[in-house]
């Protein structure tokens, strides 16, 4: 399976929510992984290095099998 990673602007972040009801529990997120989609999204920060350990935090979502912090609907 491939993976996409998605930098985003805070407000196409938060955008997200209105796009797909699965997302409504993200709007206080720095990132979040959607396992059927194959999608990290990650909230721009002007910190580069906090912004890429967030997107290396989510791809380790989407690639492992067992997650313990995921809502009702796996993000």
């Amino acid at each position: 399976m491939s993976y996409t990673v998605r930098f985003l602007q805070s407000d196409e972040f938060d955008a997200l929510a209105d796009k797909d009801p699965r997302y409504k529990n993200i709007k206080d997120s720095l990132g979040f992984a959607d396992k059927k989609k194959g999608i990290a999204y990650v909230r721009h920060t002007p910190n580069l290095l906090f912004s890429e350990l967030t997107a290396i935090h989510e791809l380790e979502h989407l690639v492992n099998k067992d997650d313990l912090h995921t809502d009702e609907f796996g993000i």
